[in-house]
């Protein structure tokens, strides 16, 4: 219950805040009901404060167009910026002061709509204050009082005057500019200049603004507005960081549907492996037991239709204690899945089903993963093998069409699907195979594989009891204690590898890749470097006859 409680922590936390925005989500709807009967004008008016934050909807998946915000569509158009101001709006509502004295009756348009409408026709005629001279007048003056163009005439040249003058035949290079060229450089400065003086004082020069899209700005403010849409997406992601449905969650909502805004109710989930507590039961989890001796190999076979019976009661019988406690759950979900422990195997899930998805039809221990409704195979190992050799591999492969065990790579390999351990000395590893599969037909069948581990190196001598010469060793692989000591007496009294005696000096292989006893440690281990070791058995001698 502690563990449940742990669990139901943070999704309380979120049904708290799911309240709260049901809260809201109410008050909110009652303000939009309001601003959904408003005219165009004044909705735009009442919204203005979150014109920035509204991004114009499109007909695609897109939220937000190149249009940009509702703001900046506003700002943009012809619309004056002060017609949405607050003072703007308080002198042109309904029955105030200054439309009662303009005479304007109920039915006539309102100020802001015939400015959306025709800005320019509501706009005011631009006029000189008394005593200042309008900009339209100074341009005109400015334009009559601008130079007459230049005339044009042959210009005589200095030179030739002075020339002439005193008469001296001094060749003189011509410096005269053509009369066109030079009209031209003044005609083309004095239109730079006008124009530019023109442009400056031109009134209304600049482009006019687009009308504001009045309907598409009111349907997307009504869209983005609508508390129903924003809220919930707004409390899923503050909840989840994005949009999780409960159900993902493994969670359940009260009285069913998807509402993102309706309270969950917690589930607990326990992953711990429930076999564990038939332990102590007598004849529970391994029947007889009692009559299984040291040092013994075994075969098994699974009751998928008990284990199913005591995980249905197991979970049927933690509901009544949550209902008891109060615990917010629906009651519908099975909160005890697990019955094997499966860490480390080739499990594809939980062993139990979800027990509200059963069918009336299905019969009791169907619903187990692993194994068909009769039941799968556990290997049952009972003494110091695993103890002397933890990290040891166990696996089945298919034997040969021969009924021979596969020599190199298997092509079909079984890895456990889960494993148990009762102490002081029993280990049992299931796998799914049947029976009927694991005896095969005609010799076939399956092996069971023992095996110690490659990759954990191991080192030491084959044991003797006897001394033996050292000359008759043909391969460092059949090296023992015997070849280490010349006499009974020397071998009894060992007590570790002796580097000097009958093998000081030994070498077997040729140079370069000879290994010689006592070179190194290099050679040493090489030596003393044992062979892993693997056991495979058949079903059949396990199972014994059909």
């Amino acid at each position: 219950m502690a563990e449940a409680w742990d669990q139901v922590e943070a999704v309380e936390r979120d049904n708290r805040l799911r309240r709260q925005a049901q809260m809201a989500l109410e008050v909110s709807s009652n303000l939009y009901e309001r601003l959904n009967a408003l005219d165009p004008g004044a909705l735009l008016q009442v919204t203005a404060p979150a014109h920035d934050r509204v991004g114009r909807e499109t007909s695609g998946a897109k939220a937000v167009a190149a249009g940009g915000s509702v703001g900046e569509q506003v700002r943009r158009s012809a619309l004056p910026n002060a017609a949405l101001s607050v003072g703007f709006r308080r002198m042109t509502r309904k029955h105030s002061p200054i439309l009662q004295r303009l005479g304007t009756g109920d039915g006539a348009p309102q100020p802001l709509a015939r400015l959306i409408a025709t800005p320019d026709a509501a706009a005011p005629e631009r006029s000189a204050e008394i005593g200042l001279l309008s900009l339209d007048i100074l341009a005109d003056a400015v334009r009559a009082a601008a130079p007459p163009p230049a005339t044009s005439g042959a210009v005589q040249p200095i030179e030739k005057l002075i020339h002439d003058a005193i008469a001296e035949a001094i060749p003189v290079a011509s410096t005269a500019r053509s009369a066109s060229a030079a009209e031209g450089s003044l005609d083309s400065a004095i239109a730079t200049q006008l124009t530019r003086l023109a442009e400056l004082t031109r009134a209304g020069a600049a482009e006019a603004a687009p009308t504001l899209a009045i309907d598409q700005i009111t349907a997307t403010l009504k869209t983005r507005l609508n508390p129903s849409i924003r809220l919930p997406e707004a409390v899923s992601t503050q909840m989840h960081g994005g949009r999780t449905s409960a159900k993902a969650r493994g969670l359940t909502t009260q009285g069913g549907g998807n509402d993102p805004l309706t309270p969950v109710m917690a589930a607990p989930q326990f992953s711990a492996p429930m076999y564990r507590l038939l332990q102590d039961v007598h004849d529970m989890l391994l029947p007889g037991l009692e009559n299984t001796p040291p040092n013994t190999l075994a075969l098994l076979r699974t009751n998928p239709g008990f284990i199913e019976a005591f995980m249905i009661g197991l979970n049927h019988e933690f509901a009544r204690e949550l209902l008891w406690r109060e615990y917010p759950t629906d009651q519908r979900s099975t909160y005890f899945r697990q019955f094997w422990d499966v860490r480390g195997g080739e499990s594809d899930g939980p062993d139990l089903q979800p027990m509200h998805d059963w069918k009336d039809a299905e019969a009791l221990g169907s619903h187990i993963g692993g194994g068909a409704a009769g039941g799968g195979l556990a290997l049952l190992i009972r003494g110091d093998l695993l103890r002397r050799y933890p990290d040891a591999m166990l696996y089945a492969v298919k034997a040969e069409p021969d009924g021979s065990f596969p020599e190199g790579t298997p092509s079909d390999l079984r890895l456990p699907r889960f494993t148990g351990v009762r102490e002081p000395d029993i280990t049992f590893i299931g796998f799914d195979l049947t029976e009927a599969e694991a005896r095969g037909e005609h010799g076939t069948g399956w092996y069971f594989v023992l095996q110690e581990q490659p990759a954990a190196a191991r080192f030491g001598l084959d044991p003797a009891t006897t001394p033996e010469a050292p000359e008759e060793l043909g391969a460092w692989r059949g090296v023992c204690w015997g070849h280490t000591a010349g006499t009974a007496e020397a071998l009894a009294s060992l007590t570790h590898v002796p580097l000097a005696g009958p093998l000081a000096g030994k070498a077997i292989g040729e140079p370069p890749s000879e290994i010689a006893w006592g070179r190194n440690a290099g050679h040493m281990a090489r030596i003393t470097l044992q062979r892993s070791y693997r056991i495979a058995i058949h079903a059949d001698a396990l199972l014994g006859q059909r």
